[in-house]
């Protein structure tokens, strides 16, 4: 007799919450400002401000690390 199932393998892929286009806007404001040494608190304030969504210290931090 013969199994029946469902294999759900890479049926869940995960969504970018920002494009590709605010990828490059974040990487060039954080660079920018950083450059400029605005405080951590500023920068975020300015991203959210330029993207309409969230942004977090570690979000942040990732960005530095990749600048790099």
């Amino acid at each position: 007799m013969r199994n029946n199932f469902i294999c759900t393998i890479g049926v869940n892929r995960s969504t970018s919450k920002y494009t590709s286009y605010e990828k490059g806007l974040i990487k060039s404001l954080v660079a920018k400002l950083t450059l400029k040494r605005i405080p951590d608190p500023e920068i975020i304030k300015e991203i959210e401000k330029q993207t309409n969504s969230t942004f977090t210290r570690f979000g942040l931090y990732q960005v530095k690390q990749h600048i790099k």
